[in-house]
């Protein structure tokens, strides 16, 4: 419950700052991808508390896919 909050907190406020203009995307990022980078991104912070060389290395993987979704490699 309480990574929800923070998840629905931060694409509140994502969406409230795109629909007033206030934030764009590019290179293919949408909301969407917003959502699923957040809701991976609380609890790898928490996880990063419990469990750092488990964290780093799950992030390495997180980062090399969202560079070769995205076309950066």
């Amino acid at each position: 419950m309480y990574f929800l909050k923070w998840v629905v907190s931060f694409l509140v406020f994502e969406w409230i700052a795109e629909k007033y203009g206030l934030l764009f995307y590019d290179n293919g990022w949408s909301f969407g991808w917003s959502a699923i980078f957040v809701i991976t991104m609380f609890p790898m912070v928490r996880l990063h508390h419990v469990n750092k060389p488990l964290a780093l290395i799950l992030s390495v993987f997180f980062a090399v896919f969202y560079l070769s979704v995205f076309d950066y490699l």
